[in-house]
């Protein structure tokens, strides 16, 4: 990742939790526009003296999702190589916006 990321639009393939337990989960695409890229000072959440490396991760100012409840929200993501545009929990891919087919 480099600095030509900055002010994109991104997608996350994620798994979002439905109830309050927990146990129901989905997956969907999200939407939002990368903020800024790792300078390798980021510290892992949940990890207390781990941090990404240089270009491994992004913060991303995601759009809302009315149907799940949730507000719009800075986060950081780490967006792994290999997961380029897949279809697994944690791929991503480019937001290309609405499609026009011309049909």
């Amino acid at each position: 990742m480099d600095d030509t990321l900055i002010k994109k639009r991104i997608e996350y393939y994620c798994e979002f939790d439905m109830d309050e337990g927990g146990t129901v989960k989905e997956p969907r695409w999200c939407g939002g526009v990368v903020e800024k890229i790792c300078d390798g000072t980021w510290v892992i959440t949940g990890k207390m003296r781990k941090c990404w490396k240089v270009g491994e991760a992004v913060e991303v100012l995601w759009d809302k999702i009315p149907d799940a409840g949730l507000p719009a929200c800075r986060a950081r993501v780490a967006l792994n190589p290999n997961k380029w545009n897949k279809d697994g929990i944690d791929a991503w891919r480019m937001d290309l916006g609405e499609y026009d087919y011309g049909v």
